[in-house]
């Protein structure tokens, strides 16, 4: 059963993450092997230091949460249950200007390789139309790879 679900939407229903771990706050765009989220750093935020930037190690998690949502609303569209997936490698990082508390990021994901379960994403997260931050990284996700699917 295939089941149009409007975007934006509320990331939550598209990733098995809970709070406080949850990083991303809407699926604003998905297009096949690619999409965005978005993230609003707000005062509590995981991975806000005391200067209120980013951890930089939470940049590489908001390009994976983002896929996942990608996933998660390809999977509900469909009419199956999510998934767990898990970020296994982060090939490059490169952050280029820090976010802080208060920013809204958008984050852009595109898949540009899978197989037996894995994918490679690459995105760039930025604000305001800025890249603050590209990453490529490697996700597995085990139900893909027992099932035989591509990731």
């Amino acid at each position: 059963m295939n089941t149009s679900i409007l975007l934006p939407a509320l990331a939550a229903e598209f990733l098995p993450h809970e709070a406080p771990m949850a990083l991303i706050d809407q699926l604003v765009v998905a297009a096949g092997e690619s999409g965005r989220a978005s993230a609003i750093l707000g005062p509590d935020h995981l991975f806000l230091t005391e200067a209120g930037e980013l951890d930089e190690v939470a940049f590489p998690e908001l390009v994976a949460q983002a896929y996942a949502a990608l996933r998660g609303h390809e999977l509900r569209s469909a009419g199956l249950p999510l998934q767990p997936g898990f970020l296994v490698g982060i090939q490059k990082c490169d952050v280029l200007t820090p976010a802080r508390r208060g920013d809204r990021l958008e984050i852009d994901v595109r898949t540009v390789g899978k197989f037996s379960g894995f994918a490679v994403v690459e995105g760039n997260v930025t604000r305001e139309g800025n890249i603050l931050a590209t990453a490529k990284i490697k996700l597995y996700i085990p139900g893909e790879a027992e099932e035989g699917h591509d990731a």
